[in-house]
């Protein structure tokens, strides 16, 4: 523990040191008598706690204590003094000094050089938080808005806009100054106001991991259709919800359109494959007549030959006929 100690006295000093070796954990320690001397040590040797008397000849504890909050704001300062009465040192107290003891009581010095250092070391490590959490922020912040998906922040009682990305902005039509006039329930088609209320409620806390298709509705009054994903976050303090928008709409669209046309391959194939089906029909009708009706064997080669012919066409329709449901072109 390194101690910057501002004490003319000699006899002082020597009394202090003792009461700190019987009372406390090992240290080292400066003594300085002036200003400006005072002022070097603060700057170099850089004292984990500062001892001042409040009364030297040519410097005093006040003004101490203003230069170092200049050049050490965090250090712990603790008056030591003989002179200073409990109205003042109160005052002392009340203006930022961290602590002080009177020389008549100096068993409470070492105890309260310990709750000094342990408090700095709070403080220190708040502010580190504060820093760590503001860095956080910022980089939230900026994760937000450069996000190519469309990010939306609102209250989760009144659903109104906190805040929304660039992504949102483009995909909705609005201006930043716009939108955070508008609640949730305004970019939604009127008819589905109720439900999304009721989902809210129904959500509290909750995540929205679902993906349903929910409509959605542009300032220019174009409905169209997202996923959405949404989870609570602390926003300056307090509760909000943030959504993550996906249009939807052109994928949905996409598969309408490939269902229309299996549809209609589906239709045209069942219909080929009728005619087709009586065309065979009618062909080996004829063949058998033919083959029964006549005896000439040359005729009757040929006729091999047709009905040859006629199982490998019904072959070929079997097959087309698995194909076509195996792509569920057929049933």
């Amino acid at each position: 523990m390194k101690i910057l100690l501002l004490e003319h006295d000699i006899h002082d000093v020597g009394l202090l040191e003792y009461e700190l070796k019987k009372e406390g954990p090992k240290f080292e320690m400066k003594v300085v008598e002036n200003k400006h001397d005072y002022v070097e040590a603060l700057k170099g040797y850089q004292p984990d706690v500062i001892l001042a008397d409040y009364a030297l000849p040519t410097f005093d504890g006040l003004s101490a204590f203003k230069e170092k909050k200049n050049h050490a704001p965090d250090i712990p300062f603790i008056v030591v003094s003989g002179v200073i009465g409990e109205e003042k040192a109160v005052d002392l107290i009340k203006n930022g000094v961290t602590d002080y003891v009177l020389k008549e009581s100096m068993y409470q010095l070492m105890p309260k050089i310990m709750r000094a250092l342990q408090e700095a070391e709070d403080k220190k490590e708040k502010k580190i938080a504060l820093a760590k959490l503001k860095t956080n922020e910022a980089n939230y912040r900026q994760v937000f808005h450069l996000s190519p998906l469309p990010m939306m922040i609102f209250e989760p009682d009144t659903t109104k806009f906190l805040d929304v990305n660039e992504a949102a902005l483009r995909q909705y039509g609005y201006t930043k100054e716009e939108i955070l006039n508008l609640t949730a329930k305004d970019i939604r088609p009127i008819e589905d106001i109720p439900a999304f209320v009721e989902l809210i409620k129904y959500l509290g806390d909750k995540p929205l991991l679902g993906r349903n298709a929910f409509r959605n509705k542009r300032k220019n009054g174009e409905v169209f259709k997202v996923h959405v994903q949404s989870s609570m976050i602390d926003f300056n303090g307090n509760p909000a919800r943030l959504s993550i928008v996906n249009d939807i709409t052109d994928r949905l669209n996409y598969i309408d359109a490939i269902e229309q046309q299996n549809q209609k391959l589906h239709e045209i194939s069942h219909v080929q494959s009728t005619i087709v089906k009586q065309t065979l029909a009618r062909l080996k009708d004829l063949e058998d007549c033919a083959i029964k009706a006549n005896k000439d064997p040359k005729l009757n080669k040929t006729l091999e030959y047709i009905q040859i012919t006629t199982l490998d066409l019904e072959e070929t329709l079997s097959e087309v006929s698995l194909d076509t449901r195996y792509f569920g072109l057929n049933q």
